[in-house]
């Protein structure tokens, strides 16, 4: 349940028998292999996540059987030590026992590009950024450790990036660009704590990306990227 590869224009379904040139490998490989047989097989143990996204995704896609590795993994919890009390916001949003956050606003109308969210993304960027550490407990020492593996910002339109890296610029001179990208870029990859930010809060708007904004493979992706720590800005609820 992984993201398949970008492909751009509409192709036909390959005849039987034909190769798939248009899917991953492993699909092409997997819809030749008959059900019930030792060549695929899900893997059940993970060792990015801890207990609580770990269990998010089972709940969403893999199942009860979908596991932690081992205790360790379990437990891990995001290291966020502030000097100084932070604002509300930032406390509810990044306290370390809550490994899954949503933000949920309300009275905001936005389609592909939220400032308001945007805002409260820098913010919560800002303050990790000041106060995150590593595993060892070790604050991050530049920018560059930082976005490599302390955070990750995902939003799927490239209008709330830029407006997120705007809104970035503003707050702080940073020594390495924030790593904010779509979904697509950060597959494959893990940092401690991610940020989700999809901007859109028109319902009709989200309706007419239905297929894309609300696709259960990109929020598990997004969200799984992470360690410890996933917050997530949701679009409006599809129902």
């Amino acid at each position: 349940m992984q993201l398949p590869p970008i492909v751009q224009g509409a192709y036909p379904e390959a005849d039987s028998g034909e190769p798939l040139l248009h899917r991953s490998i492993f699909e092409s490989v997997r819809s030749r292999v008959p059900p019930g047989s030792p060549v695929v097989r899900m893997l059940l143990e993970n060792r990015r996540m801890n207990d609580v996204l770990t269990s998010f995704a089972a709940t969403l896609l893999y199942g009860p059987d979908f596991k932690c590795f081992n205790t360790a993994v379990a437990s891990r919890r995001m290291v966020f030590t502030p000097s100084v009390p932070p604002s509300p916001f930032v406390a509810a949003c990044l306290d370390p026992a809550y490994s899954l956050v949503m933000v949920v606003l309300e009275g905001v109308q936005a389609a592909a590009s939220n400032p308001v969210e945007a805002g409260l993304v820098a913010e919560l960027v800002v303050a990790l950024r000041e106060s995150l550490c590593d595993d060892a407990g070790k604050a991050y020492a530049t920018d560059e450790e930082f976005f490599a593996r302390g955070l990750f910002v995902v939003s799927p339109h490239r209008a709330q990036i830029r407006a997120i890296k705007r809104d970035l610029r503003a707050r702080r001179e940073w020594l390495h660009p924030p790593f904010v990208d779509t979904v697509d870029k950060m597959q494959g990859q893990e940092a401690e704590a991610v940020i989700i930010s999809y901007g859109v809060s028109d319902p009709e708007y989200a309706l007419r990306e239905a297929e894309f904004i609300y696709s259960v493979q990109r929020l598990n992706v997004a969200v799984t990227r992470a360690r410890s720590k996933s917050v997530v800005h949701p679009p409006p609820s599809s129902d």
